[in-house]
């Protein structure tokens, strides 16, 4: 049984999770499931998955995020299309530099706590999130999303 540990911030961790069993299918999915993902609309050219085919790697990280959540991280929305996406883009590459370049930032998200005090993993579940095709563009293009309240729209009286 997991129990949850109070470690020096103000968030509670769970230490120890038992392993879960796969989600059952998303009722929300069903029929979107059968019908196949929703074709891009005519000013776009394909999604950024079209563009870009996934490695071995990312289609086993695609699969470990479905495997775990099946709504998009941003909107709740359930979809056939969801596509994958890292938090932290990871460093890629063989050669030494690189390596050495991930192990030095794995290290100081490490130290920073990005984990909450376990070792940061580029290739962690954690450091991936499911979008819509619509957003994920946006996320691989500007690495970023602004979102505004809607009383921040609002003017203020004068």
């Amino acid at each position: 049984m997991s129990k949850v540990q109070q470690l020096d911030g103000e968030f509670p961790i769970v230490k120890g999770c038992p392993p879960t069993a796969k989600l059952p299918p998303n009722p929300h999915l069903v029929d979107t499931l059968r019908a196949g993902p929703t074709s891009p609309s005519t000013s776009e050219s394909g999604t950024f998955f079209d563009l870009h085919p996934l490695t071995r790697d990312e289609k086993a990280f695609r699969n470990a995020l479905l495997w775990v959540d099946q709504f998009c991280f941003l909107t709740g929305s359930a979809s056939a299309d969801l596509e994958p996406c890292y938090v932290v883009h990871p460093v890629r590459g063989s050669d030494e530099a690189n390596v050495d370049r991930r192990k030095e930032v794995e290290d100081l998200l490490s130290d920073a706590g990005f984990n909450y005090g376990d070792k940061f993993r580029f290739d962690a579940l954690f450091n991936g999130i499911l979008l819509e095709a619509s957003l994920h563009c946006q996320w691989a293009t500007y690495a970023s999303f602004c979102f505004v309240p809607p009383s921040a729209r609002r003017t203020r009286p004068a």
